[in-house]
């Protein structure tokens, strides 16, 4: 396929372009060059006012220096009153003094005194008359002036006719100001060594400065080897001191440049606006010509069926309207690429679903089929399934954002695949609820210590590194893909065992198969039968008997389903009792036995448990008996319950001996008994007696004849009758019991 058009296109938009660019590259450039000009200016305009300002602080601060000198000078007073040329001593005193005046600033080239009065001078070289004097031109000049201090233009001083005049400015001061009669202090100051504290202060390579007095006479410039007509080229700006009056200019050489550029930018604006006029009716013209194709593409378009309908294609003209049509056909490619990810997605997740399950069976074959169609782990020799649950999930979810959520089950997912690749191993994971992860790990070898590192390494890490603990369950090996389901069954039992064993461990199946707690279910099921009946009759050892029965089952290792079961018989026991019917119950009754059911379907560990059903226990019975304690016969109830308890052995106790005593019916009594307490009065009495009598039969060796007798049984036979019926065996079995394998197996019998 030929090229032509679009290198014709090409090149054609390149040189229109690249010229463009030119022009605005140019235009940018004048503008940077006028930019730069206007900062050149101010800059120079400020170096100028940084040097006057060094320049009058150093000249003022001479002033300040003499001002101080004049008026802490002690003969300076009698200088001015009694002083004449023939004072030598006076002379000499003020000729010290002028000398520390002159040594206290290195801008000082000479100082000296003026009398006009006595009409002499005195310096710190010489003293002489007035007229003899060699500044005498100046100073008859300065005696004439109004103003008590000012400096003076540049000038020439020469102290002796004989000798070189050196380029000065000279400070003058009238003592006392307000005096005619006084003298006047005259301070030179060596233009040279104005500009060599200029040049200490700045460097002239770049800027260039001129320093003229008030009369416009330059004294100072920074490019000795210049001619006035280049200096005045050179300079931009200029300022005026308010304290001298000179005027001090700055400027640049490079200046001379920066104006040629900006004349060369104006004249190339100029070619280029004139091109870009013409280079306008070509691209109008180029342009007409290049639109042809682009119409016959949109003709195209408004030809094919699937775009003529006029809501698929938008647009306010014909490339709007060829770009909706792409953007449609690219759009709907897109939503179908992810449609199909999104299945393949799905279709692996079931797969992995049905593995574990054992819902499916796929061969060797059926599996690498997977592994190119679905992305699958490729199929190694010897497989396990671990179940990672996240500790205290409730937590879990209250700590961390949904998203935080995810990315911690990514990072999970992760870790655990490169632990398992770092054994050359594959893995296969996904979160089968919210809290656990279910992974498929291959080995190529068989060893379960493999697995063992791989399972610890991860724990350990997540200790380490995340603010969540996890308990890992792992199945037995698969021996095959049909047996995967096993090992994740497997999984599911060890996990269970969380709940006793506690969070952040490691269960194995092949650890906890070997659990048998048969006999102790079934003791525990007797001891919460106890337990229901202690707290039914509102006994205070019921705390210490539901600490018992929870310890208990802790040190079982009993699986979470077999708590579960156990805590739901427990309540079924309150639910069933006949003392509290729906007319009877406490306020909240049902609403607590509802929430104690919700807990156990949530718990993780059965400390967590424990204490939930404490303190809902607690608050339970906290409102049983603040129900019964409003009855009206609550008093006398708890009275007869006492009295039973001091008198259980007396053979003659029943209910017609209380109708006697406390003048209540036999019926009515019977009644408030069981509603009070749970139990009836014959089942109490009972319970009395037959506990009394496991205490004797555990504590003495007295015969059972005596101990039946002792709890008010007319004999042996009819004590053994019931005793059995109660505890299950007969009361010699039971002391036999008692002293061959402990209370414990004993309550498995009573079961």
């Amino acid at each position: 396929m030929k090229k032509s058009w679009l290198f014709k296109t090409l090149l054609f938009n390149l040189f229109i372009f690249l010229f463009v660019a030119a022009f605005l590259l140019f235009l940018l450039f004048h503008l940077l060059t006028k930019q730069n000009e206007d900062e050149m200016t101010h800059v120079s305009r400020q170096y100028a006012i940084q040097v006057m300002q060094t320049v009058d602080s150093h000249l003022q601060s001479i002033d300040q220096n003499m001002l101080k000198g004049l008026l802490t000078s002690t003969g300076l007073n009698n200088f001015i009153k009694n002083g004449a040329q023939d004072q030598y001593y006076l002379n000499y005193t003020i000729v010290q003094d002028l000398l520390k005046l002159k040594d206290s600033n290195s801008l000082i080239h000479s100082i000296y005194l003026v009398h006009p009065k006595q009409n002499y001078v005195l310096s710190t070289s010489t003293i002489q008359s007035l007229p003899q004097y060699g500044d005498y031109s100046f100073v008859k000049t300065t005696v004439e002036q109004v103003a008590s201090i000012y400096w003076s233009d540049a000038r020439c001083f020469s102290e002796f006719e004989n000798q070189a005049c050196t380029h000065v400015v000279s400070l003058v001061r009238r003592y006392p100001s307000a005096s005619n009669e006084g003298i006047y202090l005259v301070v030179n100051i060596s233009v040279s060594s104005i500009n060599q504290l200029i040049k200490s202060f700045y460097d002239f390579k770049l800027h260039e400065i001129q320093i003229s007095d008030r009369s416009g006479q330059l004294f100072l410039d920074s490019k000795n080897d210049m001619t006035r007509e280049a200096l005045d080229k050179v300079v931009s700006s200029s300022v005026t001191s308010p304290y001298t009056g000179w005027s001090v200019a700055s400027g640049s050489e490079n200046q001379n440049i920066v104006f040629a550029i900006h004349l060369l930018t104006n004249i190339w604006m100029f070619v280029g606006i004139i091109f870009v006029a013409v280079g306008s009716v070509v691209i109008i013209i180029r342009t007409r010509k290049q639109y042809i194709p682009i119409q016959k593409i949109f003709l195209r378009l408004n030809s094919l069926p699937i775009f003529k309908s006029t809501h698929l294609l938008t647009g306010k003209n014909e490339l709007s309207v060829i770009e909706s049509a792409f953007n449609l056909m690219i759009e709907q490619s897109s939503q179908f690429q992810l449609l199909m990810e999104e299945d393949k997605h799905l279709r692996k997740r079931q797969l992995f679903y049905e593995l574990i399950e054992g819902s499916t069976r796929i061969s060797i074959e059926e599996w690498q089929e997977y592994e190119d169609n679905l992305s699958v782990p490729r199929l190694l020799p010897y497989q396990w399934i671990a179940i990672i649950e996240i500790d205290r999930f409730q937590l879990f979810g209250e700590t961390y954002s949904p998203r935080d959520q995810n990315l911690l089950r990514f990072i999970l997912i992760q870790v655990l695949q490169e632990i398992v690749g770092s054994h050359e191993g594959a893995v296969w994971s996904d979160w089968v609820s919210p809290q656990r992860l279910c992974s498929l790990m291959q080995f190529k070898v068989r060893q379960f210590d493999q697995v063992h590192e791989v399972v610890h390494r991860l724990h350990d890490w997540v200790n380490d590194n995340l603010k969540f603990s996890v308990t890992i369950g792992v199945g037995e090996q698969a021996d095959s893909i049909g047996t995967i389901s096993e090992s994740y069954k497997e999984a599911m039992i060890a996990i269970q065992y969380k709940a006793t064993i506690g969070a952040s461990n490691i269960i194995f199946y092949r650890d906890v198969q070997k659990l048998d707690n048969r006999k102790s279910f079934y003791d525990i099921y007797v001891r919460f039968q106890l337990l229901a009946q202690s707290m039914r009759i509102q006994e205070e050892q019921w705390k210490e008997k539901f600490a018992d029965v929870f310890r208990i089952m802790k040190e079982c290792r009993l699986s979470r389903d077999d708590v579960a079961r156990l805590l739901l018989f427990f309540i079924s026991q309150f639910e069933h009792q006949e003392s509290i019917n729906s007319q009877d119950q406490p306020r909240g009754y049902q609403v607590r036995l509802e929430q104690m059911k919700a807990q156990i379907d949530q718990f993780e560990e059965i400390e967590q448990l424990q204490n939930e059903f404490y303190s809902e226990l607690t608050e339970l019975l906290e409102a049983i008996k603040t129900d019964r304690v409003q009855r009206k016969q609550h008093h006398l109830i708890h009275e007869i319950r006492e009295y039973i308890e001091a008198h259980f052995t007396d053979s003659n106790l029943s209910l017609e001996l209380f109708n006697d005593k406390f003048g209540i019916g036999v019926k009515n009594l019977s009644k408030l008994f069981k509603e009070e307490f749970g139990v009836n009065f014959i089942d109490y009495l009972t319970h009395l007696r037959i506990e009394r009598a496991k205490s004797l039969l555990l504590e003495t060796d007295r015969p059972v004849q005596e101990i039946a007798e002792e709890v008010a049984y007319s004999g042996a036979i009819a004590f053994g009758r019931v005793f059995k019926r109660i505890v299950g065996v007969t009361p010699s079995v039971y002391r036999e019991q008692i002293k061959t394998n402990g209370e414990t197996r004993v309550v498995e019998n009573d079961s």
